[in-house]
C-alpha cells in the first residue's frame, strides 16, 4: 500500500451558467458561471494488484468561489512505463453552486449545496507532476450542470512543496492587504 498527495489547479474549459435576474422596478439580468477554476488538495490510499495497475481512493478539498468542495473519488492507476502513468478516476463532490436570485431581492449571487458526479483522467510523469482532464455533473433545481476542466497536478514532494509556497504566498498577501488597511 502506498499514499498519494497531490495539489492541483483546474481551470474550466466549458460550464453551464445560471441567469438571474435582479431588481425592481428596473430589473437586470446577467449569468453565472456553474463551474469555475479551483485549487484541489487529494490524499489517500493506493494498493497494488499488478505489477502495472493499482486502485484505491481519495479524499478531495479545495476552496472554491462559494466556500469549499469536500468529496471523494475510486482510482485506478495503470503505469504505461516506469515512470508514467495514466489514471481514471470517478467520485463524488459536494460543493456549492450558484442559484437564480428573486428577482425582488437585491442580491446579486445566491448559492445552494449540491452533490455532484465527478469523473477524471490524468496522465502523470514520475507522481511529481501531471496533467488532468475532468468533468463534473450534477442535477439541481430541474436541471442539469455540467463543467469540463483541464488541469496540472502536483503529486508526492511537489504536492508538499507547493502546499508550503501558496501558504506563504497568502500570508504575505495577507500581511499586505492589513498594511494597506491600517493607514
Amino acid at each position: 500500500m502506498f499514499w498519494i498527495t497531490e495539489l492541483a489547479y483546474e481551470h474550466p474549459i466549458a460550464s453551464t451558467r445560471t441567469r438571474s435576474v435582479v431588481g425592481s422596478p428596473y430589473q437586470y439580468s446577467y449569468s453565472t458561471p456553474d463551474f469555475t477554476g479551483r485549487v484541489v488538495w487529494s490524499v489517500g490510499p493506493m494498493v497494488n494488484i499488478h505489477h502495472q495497475s493499482a486502485v484505491g481512493g481519495a479524499f478531495l478539498l479545495g476552496p472554491i468561489e462559494s466556500g469549499e468542495r469536500l468529496g471523494a473519488e475510486a482510482r485506478y492507476r495503470r503505469w504505461l512505463d516506469r515512470d508514467n502513468a495514466v489514471e481514471l478516476s470517478a467520485g463524488l463532490i459536494h460543493m456549492e453552486v450558484p442559484r437564480p436570485t428573486d428577482p425582488s431581492q437585491f442580491r446579486l449571487v445566491e448559492f445552494t449545496k449540491a452533490t455532484c458526479l465527478t469523473a477524471s483522467v490524468a496522465l502523470g510523469s514520475g507522481d511529481l507532476i501531471g496533467v488532468t482532464g475532468r468533468t463534473d455533473v450534477l442535477r439541481d433545481q430541474g436541471r442539469t450542470r455540467v463543467g469540463s476542466f483541464v488541469g496540472v497536478r502536483l503529486g508526492s514532494y511537489a504536492a508538499v512543496a507547493g502546499t508550503c509556497i501558496l501558504a506563504v504566498a497568502a500570508l504575505l498577501l495577507a500581511a499586505a492587504l492589513s498594511r494597506d488597511h491600517a493607514i
